[in-house]
């Protein structure tokens, strides 16, 4: 997973709840400017997990891999080989790009894959399954939605912050 960058929007939310917000955990580090501190505690899990739809997924990946609760793709039976010619190329455009790589956080895609594999399908389930992952902390302070497993929410940030993403919210200091 490669970072995205934040915004200026996204560096003031984040000073904020360094100074603000979560003062208290992160006074003596502030006070010290251990940046690195502060980074390393935004970019570990958070408990309770906080699921996000991933923001990338291959087709080889769904089809191949095993998701959560030990589900896999369906090739035999009434969830594949028995698709429409309609549906087949519905499911097939879902991973048209040039890399085979879908954005499962997109609820269009999510919407169009129902439709294809039949909402509800274990499929559509395993696919699901696939699509999602546990955040970071940053990530988390960076999404939106419930965040639960049956309900992921949505990155506005993806990745980890480095100590200078830390000194440039706090201090301005140059990327």
């Amino acid at each position: 997973m490669s970072n995205t960058i934040l915004t200026d929007a996204q560096y003031a939310l984040l000073y904020t709840d360094i100074i603000v917000t979560c003062a208290g955990e992160f006074a003596a580090d502030v006070a010290a400017n251990d940046d690195q501190a502060i980074a390393d505690a935004y970019n570990v899990l958070p408990s309770p997990d906080w699921w996000v739809w991933r923001t990338a997924v291959s087709r080889d990946e769904v089809l191949f891999s095993t998701g959560a609760g030990g589900t896999y793709f369906e090739f035999a039976g009434s969830d594949f080989v028995t698709l429409t010619v309609q549906a087949l190329m519905l499911f097939e455009s879902l991973f048209a790009s040039i890399t085979g790589i879908a954005n499962p956080s997109i609820d269009q895609w999510r919407y169009a894959l129902s439709i294809a594999l039949g909402s509800g399908s274990a499929n559509e389930t395993h696919i699901c399954n696939m699509s999602k992952r546990v955040a970071n902390r940053v990530e988390q302070f960076f999404s939106t939605g419930t965040g639960s497993n049956g309900s992921p929410a949505v990155l506005e940030y993806e990745g980890t912050l480095r100590h200078i993403d830390i000194a440039h919210a706090l201090r301005n200091v140059p990327l």
